[in-house]
C-alpha cells in the first residue's frame, strides 16, 4: 500500500479488517514519509488457508484503499 497511510488511518483499517476475516499477516518493508506531503508505504504477506475469507478481505481492503486514496499492488496469486 502506498499513499497517506497514518493521516487516513489506512494501515489501521487495514489491520483490523485482516483480522476480522481472521487473515495472518505479517509486515515486510516500510518506508515511512518525513512529512504530512509525503506518503508512506508498506509491503504486507497476507495469509490464509480459507481461500474465500483472503478473497473478501482482499476486497474490503481494495475499497478502504479506494475510499481513502491509496494505491495496491498485489503480488502473486
Amino acid at each position: 500500500m502506498t499513499g497517506h497511510l497514518f493521516d487516513t488511518k489506512a494501515f489501521n483499517q487495514c489491520i483490523d479488517i485482516c483480522e476480522e476475516y481472521e487473515i495472518q499477516f505479517m509486515v515486510l518493508n516500510w518506508k515511512v514519509g518525513n512529512d504530512g506531503d509525503s506518503k508512506s508505504s508498506v509491503e504486507i504477506q497476507l495469509m490464509s488457508k480459507q481461500i474465500g475469507s483472503l478473497r473478501e478481505a482482499m476486497d474490503k481492503i481494495h475499497e478502504m484503499a479506494e475510499k481513502n486514496g491509496i494505491a495496491i499492488i498485489q503480488h502473486g496469486e
